[in-house]
């Protein structure tokens, strides 16, 4: 996520006023459950990254993470944010902004958040969407909350995982039966025509 352009009552802002301003944005979003990092990188622009450089991630614990669908591959836990979570942490910023005056451009991914002191929503950055990342969420690829995950399926990610291992073993142990009766077969029939 970058900020450029920043201007606080139309000039640049300072070295301090910058740093007051990304420890704000670590520290709230932190409150806000994600895990993120605020850079300085000149003047007039901020960087907003998570862990290891990468986009924004949120703070995931054994009871709160989100689940990542591929309907090719079993759901795994991660911890990228959702839909709307992504529109939280975005009205966030604008709202800080906004508080404090500052007039930036502010911009995710594909997504600009903010244009000066124009506020961009969540019906905006849905018109924002590259076609691709629509043609993938109709084809099933999605991050959803765990929450949602158990209202659909009725278990938790663990438990769920736990059931798919469970029946891969059961088909597993069926397989291995059904080829030592087929070969214990094949062995006496080798005896009878032997004899």
């Amino acid at each position: 996520m970058k900020v450029t352009n920043i201007r606080i009552k139309c000039s640049k802002p300072s070295t301090k006023q910058l740093q007051q301003l990304c420890n704000r944005i670590e520290r709230e979003t932190h409150k806000l459950g994600f895990n993120l990092c605020a850079n300085i990188i000149n003047s007039t622009r901020i960087d907003i990254v998570g862990p290891s450089r990468g986009g924004p991630k949120v703070i995931a614990d054994d009871k709160h993470y989100n689940v990542r669908l591929n309907p090719f591959m079993p759901p795994k836990r991660t911890d990228s944010p959702t839909w709307n979570q992504y529109v939280v942490l975005n009205n966030y910023l604008n709202n800080t902004f906004d508080k404090l005056k500052i007039s930036a451009t502010i911009t995710s991914l594909y997504y600009t958040i903010r244009k000066d002191t124009t506020v961009y929503d969540e019906h905006d950055w849905f018109y924002q969407k590259p076609s691709w990342v629509c043609h993938n969420e109709n084809q099933g690829y999605e991050v959803i909350s765990q929450a949602e995950f158990m209202d659909n399926t009725g278990v938790s990610i663990l438990e769920y995982q736990r059931q798919k291992r469970n029946e891969r073993a059961r088909e597993n142990r069926r397989r291995r039966k059904e080829a030592q009766a087929k070969e214990r077969q094949q062995t006496k029939l080798n005896l009878i025509v032997n004899e």
